[in-house]
């Protein structure tokens, strides 16, 4: 199955429903739509910290342990889970790909770190974003494997997976919205933006909607951009 950009309406924010693609293992969810920013702005929301603490519903903490190359980003992040299933934690490896579309990847390294006391780490996770400019905005495409570990069925993860990405993409719709004044004007869609942060950037004090309980690992951006960014 591929991820059909073209095929998302030409509104400003508009989104298609994420899809599930039955597989061996961990199911593949895609979930696409366009954006009233250019791919380097909306890469700014995606990689900067203060911004993901926003739209990533579950939050619990995102720190930065280590960038091993260029272009490399190897990411901690904790969210939390309705009970009485565990608390969730991934260390996940960020590639970003500047190529047509600019891409994002992601794949877990859950032995990169030792294992945190009243945590599940993580065991297998792989996706990436994909964004393409579009006339001034952007068609982004998100998809995702998960495997949350534990004693949790995979196709009970799979089911919450669907949920957990559309509410992803909705937070991340509606934040966009509320931040497209702050976005410097004349600036190009492809360069990253300084876009401010809300509330206290420092403490992600900021009001984050955390709409539907979610059990799998949703890319996001490390603490601070991969190799190459012009801001944290």
């Amino acid at each position: 199955m591929t991820l059909l950009l073209a095929s998302v309406p030409a509104l400003a924010s508009e989104m298609a429903e994420p899809e599930r693609e039955r597989l061996d293992g961990p199911d593949r969810i895609h979930a696409q739509m366009r954006l009233p920013l250019g791919a380097g702005q909306l890469l700014t929301l995606l990689e900067t910290p203060c911004h993901v603490r926003q739209w990533m519903p579950d939050l619990e903490e995102i720190r930065i342990l280590e960038q091993p190359a260029p272009g490399q980003t190897l990411v901690y992040m904790a969210t939390r889970t309705p009970w009485p299933l565990a608390p969730r934690d991934a260390v996940t490896l960020f590639r970003r790909e500047s190529e047509d579309p600019v891409t994002l990847t992601m794949e877990a390294r859950p032995r990169a770190m030792p294992e945190r006391s009243g945590h599940v780490r993580i065991p297998f996770t792989e996706g990436r974003w994909l964004l393409r400019p579009d006339h001034g905005h952007t068609m982004l495409g998100y998809e995702q494997r998960v495997d949350p570990g534990g004693r949790l069925p995979q196709w009970a993860a799979d089911r919450a997976a669907v949920d957990r990405v559309a509410t992803t993409m909705e937070n991340l719709r509606d934040y966009v919205e509320t931040i497209l004044d702050t976005v410097p004007a004349g600036m190009p869609g492809d360069a990253a933006a300084d876009i401010a942060c809300p509330g206290d950037a420092d403490t992600g004090s900021g009001e984050r909607r955390d709409r539907s309980p979610g059990l799998s690992a949703v890319a996001g951006g490390p603490t601070a951009c991969p190799a190459g960014c012009a801001h944290p």
